[in-house]
């Protein structure tokens, strides 16, 4: 709804007995039409037998997509057809919440969350104080690491369509605002994802984002869930995966799909366009920044 796709449906008949429907995103971008399966990502846990039956459909069927770029899934398959069609990779890590993980935690992390002055706030909806230094702080972080950031509509859209199952957790320490985490719930599998974050100078020079993932799991176990997903990142990221197995989590791969064989993940890649892009976001004015980024950032859903 935030960025105006387009919803269609693949529908896949298995010999008469049972209907599979997959969802998808028709995406107009840069010229080009797109499908996009978000739904069909790697927080649905699907066994592998419905993965194997809808990659061969799409492979058996690729000729009913020929006018559009490409057909995209995004999911962690653990059958893979012809490998070549599954180009960019990533790792995601989960914490299991269950009692005494913190006991997993590394040096670094237990070290790190014994700051007692620090005081949290919940953020249930969009109108609060709370949120709108979330949001600001959040551009400058995004800014900060030269990259893009969620429009400011697309998380109003995500509060108001998700009700009681998105927070934000704001960090303080004496009224100065440190950081925050925006979560989302999944009552169904009771795990509960990792969306972004927001830092401050001051947050930055005391950790905050191990302080707030910890008290983010904390409050996530007292609410009775068992999983918490730290959020994805791409294998060739050294310092940010080792940051995440510091939770004591468990590594899974994530594979993208792509039925024109495309590599997707061009921006988190040792290339030049993302050394030109991020040049220009460096010395980028703010005000020119966010006006930049809500104008292309619905044109990099596939990545």
């Amino acid at each position: 709804n935030s960025f105006k796709y387009k919803r269609k449906y693949l529908i896949i008949n298995i010999k008469k007995k049972k209907i599979l429907v997959l969802p998808f995103h028709l995406t107009k971008s840069f010229f080009r039409k797109i499908f996009v399966s978000l739904p069909f990502s790697f927080n649905l846990n699907l066994n592998p037998e419905t993965e194997k039956i809808i990659i061969n459909k799409l492979l058996k069927h690729r000729k009913v997509f020929h006018k559009f770029h490409d057909v995209i899934i995004k999911s962690n398959f653990i059958h893979q057809p012809k490998k070549q069609y599954f180009k960019t990779k990533y790792f995601y890590y989960k914490v299991i919440l269950k009692k005494n993980y913190k006991e997993k935690f590394s040096k670094n992390i237990k070290r790190a969350i014994k700051n007692k002055k620090i005081k949290f706030e919940i953020i249930t909806n969009t109108n609060s104080k709370g949120f709108h230094l979330f949001y600001l702080n959040y551009i400058k972080s995004s800014k900060n690491l030269k990259t893009f950031f969620y429009p400011e509509y697309f998380l109003y859209n995500l509060f108001k369509k998700l009700f009681n199952n998105v927070c934000i957790i704001n960090a303080y320490k004496n009224g100065i605002y440190l950081g925050g985490t925006l979560l989302i719930f999944n009552n169904e599998n009771k795990e509960v994802i990792y969306f972004l974050s927001s830092k401050s100078k001051q947050g930055l020079k005391i950790s905050i984002d191990k302080i707030l993932l910890s008290q983010s799991m904390e409050i996530s176990f007292k609410k009775g869930f068992t999983i918490f997903n730290l959020g994805k990142v791409n294998k060739n990221n050294i310092g940010l995966n080792n940051f995440k197995k510091q939770f004591g989590s468990i590594k899974y791969q994530l594979n993208y799909f792509s039925l024109s064989k495309k590599n997707y993940g061009i921006l988190d890649q040792k290339c030049f366009l993302k050394n030109i892009s991020q040049f220009i976001i460096k010395i980028m004015p703010t005000k020119l920044y966010i006006i930049l980024n809500n104008i292309i950032f619905k044109n990099l859903v596939y990545y």
